[in-house]
């Protein structure tokens, strides 16, 4: 049993790296719901299983450990998202920049393009480099000559995807942030609200019944 555990637990880290382990930001964000998850099927166990909560108490509470659960995940998803988006359009804008991009851009005078909805800095570099590989300096060019030609800009391509990473992460941290310390709980109490009154109604009309049952009165 523990090797079963051990190797699905192992084939559960190297699907999620797979898939997210080249965005610090989207690993963040999944290990944050991850985290959220597991808290709140743990808290909800322990609802269940605490012998001192009455039924009634536990079918109120548990379900609302749940909820808030839900709750914390979808204001997570609903806040960090567009700041992803928005840092990741900033950066491919050229907005937000390093000294080496900066460089760079100038060198190949792209830099007042910067910022401009039709400018891609990636698409703009890879253009450069589709025109430099059909030109006859690299056709003829040896390999060692054909990398150097290439090599500043490879070298602003992975600047670029380093830049793009880092302001992903500190995206998601600032999202992750707004969310669960402002959003979350504001949602979280409108829905408990909400949720106590709908169930101590129930609980009330259940109480109700049994009572009038255990004295022989039509409910």
């Amino acid at each position: 049993m523990s090797n079963v555990f051990k190797n699905i637990t192992k084939s559960l880290v190297e699907t999620v790296y797979k898939y997210f382990g080249n965005s610090s930001g989207n690993m963040l964000l999944l290990t944050s719901i991850i985290g959220v998850a597991l808290s709140s099927i743990a808290q909800t166990g322990a609802v269940l299983l605490n012998k001192n909560y009455s039924t009634s108490q536990k079918a109120f509470m548990a379900p609302q450990e749940l909820a808030e659960g839900c709750m914390t995940i979808f204001s997570m998803l609903l806040i960090t998202r567009p700041i992803q988006g928005l840092a990741k359009k900033y950066v491919s804008s050229g907005k937000i920049l390093t000294t080496d991009m900066k460089k760079y851009l100038e060198k190949h005078s792209l830099l007042e393009k910067r910022g401009n909805a039709d400018f891609n800095l990636p698409q703009s570099v890879n253009n450069i480099v589709e025109k430099i590989k059909i030109s006859d300096e690299f056709v003829k060019a040896s390999e060692n000559k054909r990398n150097k030609l290439l090599f500043e800009h490879t070298e602003v391509l992975n600047s670029y995807d380093r830049t793009l990473d880092a302001t992903s992460a500190i995206a998601t941290t600032a999202g992750g942030i707004l969310s669960t310390a402002i959003v979350s709980p504001l949602i979280k109490n409108l829905v408990a609200s909400k949720y106590q009154s709908v169930t101590m109604d129930t609980i009330s009309k259940y109480n109700n019944g049994c009572i009038a049952n255990s004295t022989g009165l039509k409910i």
